[in-house]
Parts: structure tokens; C-alpha cells; sequence
């Protein structure tokens, strides 16, 4: 490990020009994507900041059905909107120009991952490929959202605070506090840096002392933050976001959330599965396989597999819930690799990778309001470097995998985060294509035209002029057009009665892959739509139904759509 401490000190060298060549590369081909998911909450934000920069949130949005304040509704710091906000005063709103932009956070998380990796392990560019070019990074830094952003502050704070031990530098020290501040105002999770640096800190240095100050610099901020949005907003903020999984009705059994964690860390990191064959020896796979079946297959295991299918409907197949026991394979391989990592090094860096991946999982498993790809995404560094380190102590016993064997491993990893990013990538540009259409056509085709329906099909159906329903407030009228999506939050329900079916839009090429679907349970944006966060196969396209109304009356909050498909 010193030849790596002694790179460590060259900043940019050849192997990060090519990793930053190949993932920059990738996420090229994406910058065309189309609004979705929580980008317009970012959208919105950097448009009102531009006229108020110093009052952040105080604005109005429509999400989820009713509009309430934006300080209610974010669950997000403002860090990202500023970005977006100054980007956009350059280039202007369109997607194109502002997922170019995008590309420097995930450039910094890829400087980041890269120099963590070249100081924990010897193979820093292979294990810089198996974190980025991974599903859960490939999709969540072809959005606008503050995940990426986050993730490369995350690496530059533990990477900054790594060297600082290193070298006996409070200044690097300093900058990994000064980093972690900066990351908990672009996400609120980054506040999780500061234990796992104060248990790395106390692991080197086993007593208290100065390098213990840097870590008042992010306690610093949130406390900081939390009075000026008290002050601002009469709440909060932070605390706010820290109660707000037990306001969330989604208490699957135990057993069912284990197995979703498990499934969403092994998804969102696959290269662990890929190089699974490279990293434990035959015998080994063979029995935690027979293991995992018994456990699997057990009478309460089978009603534990099935309680998730419960918001599912037919479409859920028997290739679906494979790809359901393959991730969660997968998702134990992740978790062996922090345990056999800390079990044979027992050292302070062992010690940080295994907390940063087992904290990530807890609280991604049982702790946030839903499983999802984003609270996952800071597993992919510490996944790659653990999977190098392992394939190191593969050598030194003797049984060193060959190079082809190591690069079809990475190729695998890397074809199922570009079937998983082209997925997302066709679904969000289909829902923009839907609402261009739909707006075009129904827009001005009634009393007045709304629309149920959040996420980037929200976002396109207003720009083309189709009002969002609050559900609180507005009673649809006789003449009145509603819009709604099958494959969206809170999809409803419409009594024949009510309203009579005009149209319906699907997208006429088959689906083979899908990144957020209740019918075939892909949920990489919450597992509350499904217990895996992506899943290939035939799947039942998008649709949108399209009503004019018959009398007056009021959308039912509760009347949920229980079957998304056509």
C-alpha cells in the first residue's frame, strides 16, 4: 500500500484521464434525457432564485395533488438550485445544456472514487470502472437531482481526510470538514460523514486531540442552517427531513425490507455479482448459494418473497422475481465483501469501508422513508475499491484471476448499468413525448384542461399548458379535460359516471427494461413501486387516459388505481 500512498501525491495522472474519457463518455450519450423524477423540484428552485437568491424556498408548488410551500414539500438543501439556477442564466433552461453541465459534478465524483481507490487499493482504474459504471451511478448522474453532486463532495471529504492522517496535515484535514459541510447543503444524508470520519480519526490516533476540530466545521453548518430556515420558514429544515420517514406509511414486514435492501445494494453496485466467480472460490459461492436457496425457499420465506408482490399485478413474472433472487445474491455479496474485507485487514481503512457500506445499507434498508437507487448511490466507490482489494488478497493466496477474466467480469457489470441507464433514459424521454402530444392536443380542447400526474410529465404537461389538479381545492366540471398517467404517483381511479374516455396514449414499441414501473416492480426511484430497482423483461408500455368530464365532482384522494397496466 505505500507504492499507492506514494501516487497519491500526483493529482491527475493517465489512468484518471481515461476513467474520466470512458464514464463522461457514457454519460454523454444521455445528455438529451428528459426531465424526471425530482427535477423540476430543482427546476423550480433555480428559477425562483434567480429573482430570490436569499429566500430560497418561498414559493408554492403543486406536488402530489395539492400545492403547499416548497419548504414543506423538498426534502433537499438549496445547494443544487444554485447551481442549476447560475448554469442556467448562462445556457438557459433546455436539457441538453444542463446535463452538459451536469457532467462536472459526476466528473468530480469520478476525481473523487479515483483517488480514494488509487489510496485504498492497488488497481485504482479497475476499481474506479466497477463503481462508475454502475447502474445506480450511470442513472442517477444522467439527472438533475443532488445525489452526484453529493457523492463527489462525499469522496473529496473522506479522500481529503485520509490524506491528512496520512501526511499529519490539519489543512487537509480542514478541507475534508470544509467538504463535508459543502455536501450535507447539496444532500442532507452527507451528514453521515461525520461519524464515519470521527470513527476513522479515532482508529488512527486512538486519542482525542486537534484532529478532532474539523469536524465542528459541518456540525457547524447544519446548526447553522437549521436556524436560518427556523427563522425563514418557521421550521427546521434538516430536523424536518429527519422525522419525515415516520410521517411515510411504508412498513413492509422485516423480512420483506431485508430483502429489499439487499436487492437495491446488489442492483444499484452489480459489479459485485459480476466479479463474484473472481473473488470467492468455487466452494465458497456454492455453499452461501445453497444457503441463500434454503433460506430463500423456507415456507415463511416464500410468504415474506410474495408480501412484496402484494401492489403488483400479472405482469410480475416468474423472469421478475429470478432477477428479485439474483440482486438479492447479489445485495449479500456486497455486504460479504465489507465483512471478509474488515475480518482480514483489520486496519483503520478496512474498518472505514466496512462502515461506510454497512451504515449506507441500514439506512437505506430501515431508515429512510423508501429504498431507493439514490440512497444507494454512495455504496459505488467503497464497492469498487473493496472488490480491487479483494481480487488483491486473491493474489496473495496464490490464485490470481487472469486479466481476460477481469475485463469480461467488468463488461458484464458495465452491460447491465447501460441496459439499466438506457431503460430510464427512454422511459423519462417517452413520458416527455407523451405529454408533448397529449398537451398539443387536449390542451385547449375543453372548459379547462388538468392533469394528475407529477415528475417530469407534470413538468412537460404545464409548459405546454395544462394545469395541474390540486386535489384539495379543484372540482372538475362538466367539459373539463383530465389527464391522467398509468405509470405516475398515486395513479387513480375514474368512475364511469364521472367522466367519459376520450383518448389513450401507449408507446407502441415493446418495453424490455424499466427503471420505475408498478408492474413489474422496478422501483429504482422508491421501493414502495417495487422491490428491485430495475428489471428487464417484457413489460407493459406507459399509458395515458385521457377524460372529459360528465359532471361535477371532486377526485378522490384515496381512490388509488391498483393495477397500472393496460
Amino acid at each position: 500500500m505505500s507504492e499507492a500512498r506514494a501516487r497519491n501525491s500526483q493529482f491527475f495522472d493517465r489512468d484518471l484521464l481515461l476513467l474520466f474519457a470512458v464514464v463522461l463518455g457514457v454519460l454523454a450519450l444521455f445528455v438529451n434525457k428528459a426531465f424526471t423524477i425530482d427535477d423540476p423540484l430543482f427546476l423550480w428552485l433555480a428559477e425562483h432564485l434567480q429573482s430570490r437568491p436569499l429566500d430560497f424556498y418561498d414559493f408554492d408548488v403543486n406536488w402530489g395533488g395539492t400545492v403547499r410551500p416548497m419548504h414543506e414539500v423538498t426534502m433537499n438543501p438549496p445547494l443544487v438550485g444554485y447551481y442549476i439556477a447560475g448554469v442556467a442564466a448562462l445556457v438557459g433552461w433546455n436539457e441538453v445544456p444542463l446535463h452538459l453541465a451536469f457532467l462536472l459534478p459526476a466528473a468530480g465524483a469520478v476525481a473523487g472514487t479515483y483517488w480514494l481507490a488509487r489510496r485504498l487499493s492497488d488497481r485504482p482504474l479497475e476499481a474506479g470502472l466497477a463503481a462508475l459504471l454502475s447502474p445506480v451511478f450511470l442513472v442517477s448522474s444522467s439527472n438533475l437531482m443532488c445525489d452526484t453532486t453529493m457523492l463527489a463532495l462525499w469522496c473529496a471529504a473522506i479522500a481529503s481526510w485520509i490524506h491528512g492522517f496520512d501526511t499529519g496535515s490539519q489543512r487537509w484535514r480542514t478541507a475534508a470538514g470544509v467538504f463535508a459541510g459543502i455536501a450535507f447543503l447539496a444532500k442532507y444524508f452527507a451528514i453521515a460523514l461525520v461519524p464515519l470520519l470521527l470513527a476513522y480519526g479515532a482508529l488512527r490516533e486512538r486519542r482525542v486531540g486537534s484532529w478532532l476540530l474539523p469536524l465542528a466545521i459541518p456540525l457547524a453548518v447544519v446548526v447553522g442552517y437549521d436556524l436560518i430556515t427556523h427563522s425563514l420558514y418557521g421550521h427546521a429544515m434538516f430536523l424536518g427531513a429527519a422525522v419525515y420517514p415516520g410521517t411515510v406509511i411504508h412498513t413492509p414486514d422485516l423480512p420483506a425490507q431485508v430483502l429489499i435492501g439487499l436487492a437495491f445494494a446488489g442492483g444499484c453496485t452489480i459489479a459485485a455479482l459480476c466479479y463474484a466467480p473472481l473473488l470467492w472460490s468455487w466452494r465458497t459461492l456454492a455453499i452461501a448459494w445453497g444457503l441463500f436457496m434454503v433460506v430463500m425457499l423456507a415456507p415463511g420465506a416464500v410468504r415474506w418473497v410474495f408480501s412484496l408482490k402484494v401492489t403488483l399485478n400479472e405482469n410480475w413474472s416468474f423472469i421478475h422475481e429470478v432477477q428479485l433472487f439474483v440482486l438479492v445474491f447479489a445485495g449479500v455479496g456486497v455486504i460479504g465483501l465489507a465483512v471478509a474485507d474488515y475480518k482480514r485487514h483489520r486496519t483503520p481503512d478496512s474498518a472505514l469501508l466496512a462502515l461506510w457500506v454497512l451504515g449506507t445499507w441500514v439506512f437505506a434498508t430501515f431508515l429512510n422513508w423508501s429504498n431507493n437507487g439514490r440512497s444507494n448511490l454512495v455504496l459505488a466507490p467503497a464497492v469498487g475499491i473493496l472488490i480491487v482489494r479483494r481480487l488483491a488478497s486473491q493474489r496473495e493466496s496464490g490464485s490470481q484471476p487472469g486479466r481476460i477474466a477481469r475485463h469480461v467480469a467488468l463488461a458484464a457489470a458495465a452491460a447491465v448499468a447501460l441496459g439499466a441507464v438506457w431503460s430510464d433514459f427512454r422511459w423519462a424521454n417517452d413520458v416527455r413525448e407523451a405529454a408533448n402530444v397529449l398537451a398539443r392536443k387536449h390542451a385547449h380542447a375543453g372548459r379547462i384542461t388538468y392533469a394528475n400526474a407529477d415528475w417530469g410529465m407534470q413538468y412537460y404537461l404545464e409548459a405546454g399548458g395544462v394545469r395541474t389538479l390540486d386535489l384539495d381545492r379543484d372540482y372538475l366540471l362538466r367539459g373539463d379535460i383530465l389527464i391522467l398517467s398509468s405509470n405516475n404517483t398515486n395513479p387513480r381511479r375514474i368512475a364511469a359516471e364521472d367522466a367519459r374516455l376520450i383518448d389513450s396514449r401507449s408507446h407502441p414499441e415493446p418495453v424490455w427494461g424499466m427503471t420505475h414501473s408498478l408492474a413489474v416492480g422496478a422501483g429504482f426511484y422508491s421501493s414502495i413501486i417495487g422491490p428491485i430497482p430495475y428489471a428487464f423483461g417484457p413489460a407493459p408500455p406507459d399509458r395515458y387516459d385521457v377524460w372529459r368530464v360528465k359532471r361535477r365532482f371532486r377526485l378522490d384522494p384515496t381512490d388509488l388505481a391498483k393495477d397500472s397496466s393496460p
